[in-house]
Formats: structure tokens, C-alpha cells, sequence
């Protein structure tokens, strides 16, 4: 019963980092004055950080939910598509 918890924890942790992400790209994209090499990196870089990152969060800890490994990359993900830009 336990497994089950953590496993829809895990999901709804890898689907609000690519929300977040998804969201930080759609307001890039409606924003006209974007310098899209602004700053370090490029406009997108927190997105993609947030989409590679919650993407590898969510494989491990949906196979080995006791791995702490996996809810950090899960952490980060939410964390960096949280950021405003």
C-alpha cells in the first residue's frame, strides 16, 4: 500500500515540474522583448533543465522509490521550473 503512495507522489512531483516548464516556455514565447541569449545560457535553459531533470527523477523513483538520488533530480526539477526568467 506504502509503494502506491510514493508512486503517486512521484508522478504528481514529475507532472508539476513539466508544468512548470511548459508554463515558463509558453511565457517566453508570449513575451516580445525576450533577449532569447540574456543573461547565462539561452531564455529556455531553466525549462529544459526542469524537463530533463523531471524526466529522469520520474523513471528512478517510479522503479526504486526508496532511491533518494531520484526525489533530488525530482526536488531540482520543480525547483528550476519554478524560477522566474
Amino acid at each position: 500500500m506504502r509503494a502506491a503512495y510514493v508512486r503517486v507522489l512521484a508522478l504528481a512531483g514529475g507532472a508539476s515540474a513539466f508544468v512548470l516548464s511548459a508554463a515558463s516556455l509558453v511565457l517566453i514565447a508570449l513575451h516580445p522583448a525576450t533577449d532569447f541569449w540574456a543573461g547565462w545560457g539561452f531564455a529556455g535553459y531553466d525549462a529544459a533543465f526542469a524537463l530533463v531533470f523531471g524526466a529522469v527523477g520520474l523513471i528512478v523513483t517510479t522503479r526504486r522509490p526508496g532511491n533518494v538520488v531520484g526525489w533530488l533530480f525530482l526536488a531540482s526539477a520543480i525547483f528550476s521550473g519554478a524560477q522566474p526568467r
